[in-house]
């Protein structure tokens, strides 16, 4: 606002050297300015909504691989059981010590 219409007639409690003496007005420059400051917002913006996007892909990928890890254990586990099972039974039907 005070590129555009400058800052004549102001009251400011500033120093002597930090007043303005000679003010001129510059809309072009503040639109630039103002321009220039939404877009690169704009960026930074987008910038953490990919970022908070990934991390939510990366700790979902995680708990879906520690899922599946889970479920290739079980599988094995039950496996190894049923291969058990079956190994104690050929051993029960092969025993010399039937009645």
């Amino acid at each position: 606002y005070t590129n555009i219409y400058v800052m004549d007639g102001m009251n400011t409690t500033l120093q002597d050297e930090f007043i303005c003496k000679e003010p001129t007005p510059m809309p072009s420059i503040s639109v630039i300015y103002h321009v220039t400051f939404i877009i690169i917002s704009a960026l930074v913006m987008l910038s953490l909504f990919v970022g908070a996007v990934t991390m939510s892909m990366t700790d979902s990928m995680n708990a879906m691989k520690l899922e599946s890890e889970t479920q290739a254990k079980e599988r094995r586990r039950e496996k190894a059981r049923k291969q058990q099972a079956l190994t104690l039974e050929a051993m029960e039907n092969d025993s010399p010590l039937k009645p």
